[in-house]
């Protein structure tokens, strides 16, 4: 406004510094009052009187706005007296932990290795198995609620398949080495598949049961007793 009216042409033209709203308000009124007979002018300097006046009602409510910084301009200052908008964090739902934050990871790694040995996942000192193949329903030591597992048939077809992989070139060496008679052969690899599926099969369906608590599956997800 002060470009404006410095280069307005007539004998009233003269330069207005920014001495705050108010001074604005002031000067554009006397300058308004000069032009009267220019309607060219006096279009002009309306529009940024009313301005003005808009931005001294704000500056007169909102207590922090300082004079001393002039009049405030642009797209943001509309929302210059706004207060500041807060996003709720959302809800945590019935999949995630309340309280404190997340749960901590839990080690893959570890629980296979502590599965591997027929131990508990969580904590490695409490047998899982009550038998050769049976789970316990709890850990005797952390307490841990291990009837969640849903090994079922996967550690039997996992056994198949490893047997499987590891004596057949051990079949096709006998054969290619020594050539010995079939119902001998039959009896060595017969004896020797049942005592590595023996051996395989609770250690495997450890491992299993170990990796679903790692991935919180079915109901390893849920929040622990007290103590575990």
């Amino acid at each position: 406004m002060t470009e404006l009216i410095t280069h307005a042409p007539g004998p009233g033209r003269s330069a207005v510094p920014s001495a705050g709203p108010r001074a604005m308000i002031r000067t554009e009124t006397r300058i308004g009052t000069r032009a009267e007979g220019r309607p060219d002018l006096r279009a002009e300097v309306r529009p940024q009187v009313r301005a003005e006046a808009r931005i001294e009602t704000q500056a007169q409510t909102d207590p922090g706005t300082s004079a001393s910084t002039g009049p405030a301009t642009g797209p943001g200052a509309r929302d210059a007296g706004r207060p500041a908008e807060t996003h709720p964090e959302p809800d945590a739902g019935p999949g995630r932990p309340q309280g404190d934050g997340p749960e901590p990871e839990r080690s893959l790694a570890l629980a296979l290795q502590r599965g591997w040995r027929r131990c508990c996942p969580s904590c490695g000192s409490g047998p899982m198995f009550q038998g050769y193949l049976a789970v316990r329903e709890s850990c005797p030591v952390c307490g841990l609620e291990l009837h969640h597992q849903r090994a079922d048939d996967g550690p039997a077809y996992l056994t198949i398949l490893v047997v499987g992989h590891l004596l057949a070139p051990v079949i096709l060496w006998l054969w290619v080495a020594f050539r010995p008679e079939p119902m001998v052969m039959a009896s060595l690899l017969s004896v020797g598949t049942v005592a590595l599926s023996l051996y395989l099969l609770p250690r495997i369906k450890g491992a299993l049961i170990a990796m679903q608590w790692a991935k919180r599956m079915h109901g390893f997800g849920q929040a622990p007793r007290d103590g575990v």
